[in-house]
């Protein structure tokens, strides 16, 4: 037994290594949208921008805040990720045909 929970106990102190070592910066964006379909879209589409370790997305203030390897991404790499889906923010604007796909619900006033 003694074998398996120092395997255990190796593993979680592992994983608190790794996130230790990262250059973590946290940012803030203003993102512009409207419901939970946003803020999902949004953060998935921040999210999977190499670097990204978390990304949650406030309907209320529109702020985006970014926790992200700073030597992999970048503040203005997240924004052009998640204009590319078609919601502008503070740095970049959607393109007009992407946005225009958007669900009705998700058309915020440009």
């Amino acid at each position: 037994m003694m074998n398996n929970e120092a395997s255990g106990e190796q593993s979680g102190h592992q994983d608190d290594d790794t996130m230790e070592n990262t250059n973590m910066t946290h940012a803030k964006l203003k993102v512009l949208g409207n419901c939970t379909m946003c803020k999902s879209r949004i953060e998935e589409a921040a999210k999977a921008v190499k670097g990204v370790i978390s990304a949650n997305w406030d309907v209320n203030t529109k702020m985006i805040h970014l926790g992200f390897d700073s030597e992999t991404t970048s503040k203005n790499g997240i924004s052009k990720a998640i204009a590319r889906i078609g919601h502008d923010t503070e740095l970049d604007k959607a393109p007009d045909d992407v946005y225009n796909d958007l669900p009705g619900c998700c058309l915020f006033e440009r």
